[in-house]
C-alpha cells in the first residue's frame, strides 16, 4: 500500500465546479461490446491491437450504492459526472489515458497511447492526486473517498471491436484484472499496488508491505 511520495509534492487541490445542467451519463450504464465481427472487421482490429507493457490504475468510488439511495437520480447523475470529470482531469496531468468510466469505477492506462519510461511512477502519483482531490468533493455525509489498485504487466491493447460508431480501446491480459482485484483490497483512500509496480517505481515513495494475498483467478498468491 502506498503511504506517500518521498519528495515530490502533489498537484494543487482540485476545486469541483458546480453541478452541470447537462452532465452526461447516469453512472449506471455499462458499455457494450459487439459480439459479431465480420472477417474484415477482425482484420482491422487485429492490425490496431499491439502488445505493450502497461501500468493500469483501477479507481472505485466508495459508497456509491448508498449515495444513490440518498440522492434524487438527477442529483446522483450530477455527482457521478463530477467524479468522472475529476478523474479525467487529474490523470491527464500524468498523461494517463481514461479507457473506461463504469459508473463508480474508472480504468486508466499509463503507457498507452503514449509510452513513458516512468509509467509506474506516473500511475502512483496520479493515484495519490486522486485520493486528495476526490476527497475535496462532498457527498451526502461528507467528503467522497476512493479505493485504488495499480498493476503493471504485458497486455494486448487496441480497438477490441467496431460496430458503426461504437469502438472500444481495451487492454487484455492479467494486468487489468489484477489492478481491479487489488482495488478491492484497499481501504478507503488507500492505494494498493502489485510488487512489479513497486519495483519499477523504486524508492520514490513510502510503502507499506501488506504481504502475500490469494487473488481470485490467480494461481499463486500475489505480493502487494
Amino acid at each position: 500500500m502506498i503511504e506517500s511520495e518521498r519528495h515530490d509534492d502533489l498537484p494543487p487541490v482540485f476545486e469541483p465546479p458546480g453541478a452541470p445542467s447537462n452532465a452526461g451519463g447516469d453512472g449506471r450504464a455499462a458499455p457494450t461490446i459487439a459480439s459479431r465481427m465480420g472477417p474484415s472487421t477482425k482484420a482491422v482490429a487485429a492490425q490496431r491491437a499491439e502488445r505493450r507493457q502497461l501500468t493500469v490504475l483501477f479507481c472505485d468510488l466508495v459508497g456509491s450504492t448508498e449515495l444513490s439511495t440518498k440522492l434524487d437520480p438527477e442529483d446522483f447523475r450530477d455527482a457521478i459526472a463530477t467524479y468522472h470529470r475529476c478523474v479525467a482531469e487529474t490523470v491527464r496531468e500524468f498523461d494517463g489515458f481514461v479507457a473506461l468510466l463504469l459508473g463508480d469505477g474508472a480504468v486508466v492506462y499509463f503507457g498507452y497511447p503514449n509510452g513513458h519510461e516512468d509509467n509506474a511512477v506516473r500511475a502512483i502519483r496520479a493515484g495519490l492526486a486522486l485520493v486528495a482531490r476526490i476527497g475535496q468533493l462532498t457527498g451526502v455525509d461528507g467528503p467522497l473517498h476512493v479505493r485504488i489498485g495499480v498493476a503493471t504487466g504485458l497486455v494486448v491493447v487496441g480497438d477490441l471491436a467496431e460496430a458503426g460508431a461504437v469502438r472500444e480501446r481495451i487492454a487484455l491480459g492479467e494486468t487489468p484484472n489484477l489492478a481491479a482485484r487489488l482495488q478491492s483490497l484497499a481501504a478507503p483512500d488507500g492505494i494498493v499496488i502489485a510488487d512489479g509496480t513497486r519495483r519499477l517505481a523504486g524508492e520514490r515513495f513510502t510503502y507499506q508491505n501488506l504481504g502475500m494475498f490469494p487473488i481470485s483467478g490467480f494461481v499463486a498468491p500475489v505480493q502487494v
